[in-house]
């Protein structure tokens, strides 16, 4: 399995960097691709598939699962703190959700979908907001709950224009946002950061030991990965719909191959 980064040079300052990513681009998104039924990748960004692992639990894995991970280990949450997670129950969000709570760590969970809302109670979120209700019903909610000082990390995965500044409230004190969501434009008020002492992360998706990492955390701790199965390429215009109409649950998969998929569906232990 492979994550989406391809054209690698091994030489920039990206390559070189703490997560080894070694881009040159994104397939589908800077670099041609990922709507064909082959593809070619770098071995030096690929890690083998376990032979307990399905196809189709592994493909979210490769990008959502990827980037959730690293957006996770980023908030250097320890056991029993707390994290936010704000778009917590989209296709990243009801991942980094499971991966911080098998850690130990605490997720106040906030969205603004009844699907969203439901998946991220489903995995295990101990506290899950509307962000509907504004930031100061959310804050309130909050300190009611764990205390207004409790949240040392928030991960944005959402990005509708007020999603940072939703996490900016929630967050403590000399906390850190770690922004993952890619609008044109991320925005908030300046007495956000400034009189809060706020630090602000960029996360994207894994290195390759950080995608091996996870995959092994994924069977350990029995990750489940909700899927949305469409079938074939033809019904990508589909999927482009379905993912634009804000109403999907999990992830959604496109399967190229069915009778190799219900061959190896069976390896998913749990």
């Amino acid at each position: 399995m492979c994550c989406s980064g391809c054209n690698l040079c091994g030489e920039c300052v990206d390559c070189k960097g703490p997560v080894e990513k070694r881009l040159k681009g994104y397939v589908g998104t800077t670099l041609p691709g990922a709507f064909s039924d082959f593809t070619v990748v770098d071995a030096r960004y690929a890690v083998v598939l376990p032979d307990t692992m399905s196809f189709v639990t592994a493909a979210p894995l490769t990008c959502a699962g990827a980037t959730a991970w690293r957006a996770v280990q980023s908030t250097k949450a320890q056991p029993g703190e707390w994290i936010g997670i704000v778009g917590s129950g989209g296709g990243l969000g009801h991942l980094a959700i499971q991966f911080a709570v098998k850690a130990g760590v605490n997720v106040i969970a906030v969205d603004a979908r009844e699907e969203g809302l439901e998946l991220s109670r489903e995995c295990g979120a101990q506290l899950v907001l509307d962000a509907r209700k504004g930031d100061e019903q959310l804050t309130t909610a909050i300190t009611e709950a764990i205390g207004d000082d409790k949240i040392k990390a928030t991960i944005v995965l959402s990005d509708h224009e007020t999603a940072c500044d939703t996490a900016c409230a929630i967050t403590r004190p000399h906390g850190t946002i770690i922004q993952v969501a890619q609008p044109l434009r991320v925005s908030f008020p300046f007495r956000a950061i400034i009189f809060k002492d706020l630090h602000f992360e960029g996360s994207l998706v894994s290195g390759q030991k950080e995608l091996e990492d996870m995959i092994h955390f994924v069977l350990k701790h029995k990750i489940r990965v909700k899927t949305n199965i469409y079938e074939d390429l033809d019904s990508v215009n589909l999927v482009a719909d379905a993912a634009r109409s804000g109403k999907v649950s999990g992830k959604l998969v496109v399967v190229l191959d069915r009778a190799a998929v219900e061959a190896d569906k069976a390896k998913d232990c749990w």
